[in-house]
């Protein structure tokens, strides 16, 4: 009687102290490639075996139990008594109640303890392994697993050890395409050199890594296959040629909005490096941002071919525009393939240089669902100390493109520093004298 009311006080006491403890389950992990698994047959763990990390008394509950895909005879092999030693002189006895639908019972039978040696620490092998069904596994998406549990209560129903171990877990084995800040592209567009041409020169690189996971010790790994990236971003009027890398093969998209490079399986890392044609050419660089994708070939162990995501829409980096480039967030239109005279809207459109650089005038609009209804256009120029109304020169752009009527989202380039131009937008009813001033983006704050 001593000894069991000293287990229940030390029980209760470390109880209070520290809420439930922390049982520990012997490695029983087998780690299933997602990719590789299509079927799996039933598994047996190797022996269970559980290390007490609280103090027991007589009749304190042990519960196993699998989590989904546990099979009804799991735990069928289970001892109907066992014990396990702490020292020399203590032990603990646990006797089995029940086994069934994945999950066993026992209670404490028995324990010996003394003043000095209580039970903490003693484990506890029940000389037998878990079975799992092979169909819960290949159920398991990327992340998830088939786990183990105990739980430890006492007769009223208080929970003072537990722990879980996973037992079959299904993991991917590829991992996303890396590109650190200072690897990605950072080139900004040099206007005085009409946007052919960076301001450190013609060149631009973009450094990628992409290793996947060590598989070591996995279950039915895949055999990796060739690696695809794809640069997204414009490329208009730009050629395979303008990109070096050690792919095995570089291609622009007809539609010239990504390039896509071919790797070998075991690439892990590469520098892309982007040469302007300069300006001899007709390419006009874009400043835009940059994301990339990934996709990784292999095979199964049953030769079922497949595909990986490696990486979507990873930021790849920006170029940037050292003139001007101002956007005015909403000019409404109406009829403009009619007269002037017949449209109820006029829009108000100036630029001003205020600098010594005179440079080109672009303009790109785009209508409230997203389509590009003019695409970096040249509207005009504009001198060193000049103001140049653009509204109806821009409206004529809109006619030939087919637009009529709608509200338009439009930015506006110059090729001259950034700090000597502004751009000024309104619009007003022709019936009306009041003005609706544009508020575009240079009033955001200092540039």
């Amino acid at each position: 009687m001593k000894k069991l009311l000293k287990s229940t006080l030390v029980a209760a006491s470390v109880a209070a102290a520290c809420g439930v403890q922390a049982a520990e389950f012997n490695e029983l992990t087998t780690t299933y490639s997602k990719e590789g698994t299509t079927s799996v047959t039933a598994i047996t763990t190797a022996p269970v075996t559980l290390t007490l990390e609280a103090e027991y008394t007589a009749n304190d509950l042990l519960t196993l139990e699998l989590s989904a895909g546990g099979l009804a005879d799991s735990f069928d092999a289970f001892p109907s008594s066992v014990t396990a030693t702490q020292g020399a002189n203590a032990s603990i006895t646990f006797g089995k109640l029940n086994a069934a639908d994945g999950k066993v019972l026992y209670r404490v039978t028995d324990i010996q303890t003394t003043p000095t040696d209580g039970i903490t620490g003693a484990v506890v092998n029940f000389g037998a392994g878990v079975k799992v069904a092979g169909s819960a596994v290949t159920a398991l998406a990327a992340g998830q697993s088939v786990k183990l549990s105990s739980v430890s209560k006492t007769v009223n129903d208080f929970t003072f050890d537990s722990a879980v171990e996973d037992i079959a877990k299904v993991e991917s084995e590829f991992a996303d395409v890396v590109v650190a800040a200072v690897d990605a592209l950072d080139g900004t567009i040099d206007v005085t050199k009409m946007r052919k041409e960076f301001v450190s020169g013609t060149t631009d690189t973009l450094v990628f890594t992409h290793e996947n996971k060590d598989v070591t010790g996995w279950v039915n790994t895949v055999t990796k296959g060739q690696k695809t990236f794809t640069l997204n971003g414009v490329f208009t009027d730009l050629t395979d040629a303008d990109f070096t890398s050690s792919a095995t093969s570089v291609t622009v998209s007809d539609t010239e909005d990504k390039v896509t490079f071919v790797y070998p399986a075991t690439t892990t890392t590469d520098t892309i490096t982007f040469t302007a044609p300069g300006l001899g050419s007709d390419v006009v660089l874009e400043n835009q941002e940059f994301t990339l994708s990934g996709m990784q070939a292999y095979t199964t162990q049953d030769s079922v071919a497949g595909n990986a995501n490696v990486g979507t829409d990873v930021f790849a980096g920006e170029w940037e525009l050292n003139g001007a480039n101002v956007n005015l967030p909403y000019v409404p239109y109406d009829n403009v393939q009619s007269p002037m005279a017949d449209r109820a809207l006029q829009q108000i459109i100036y630029v001003t240089n205020h600098g010594s650089q005179s440079g080109d005038i672009f303009v790109t609009a785009t209508d409230e669902a997203g389509n590009v209804v003019l695409d970096n256009v040249a509207v005009a120029s504009v001198g060193a100390k000049q103001m140049v109304k653009i509204a109806g020169l821009i409206s004529a752009e809109l006619a030939t493109a087919g637009f009529d009527s709608g509200k338009l989202s439009i930015d506006i380039t110059v090729n001259a520093p950034n700090d000597d131009i502004s751009v000024y937008g309104a619009y007003k009813h022709k019936a009306e004298q009041d003005r609706g001033v544009i508020i575009n983006d240079q009033y955001k704050g200092v540039k």
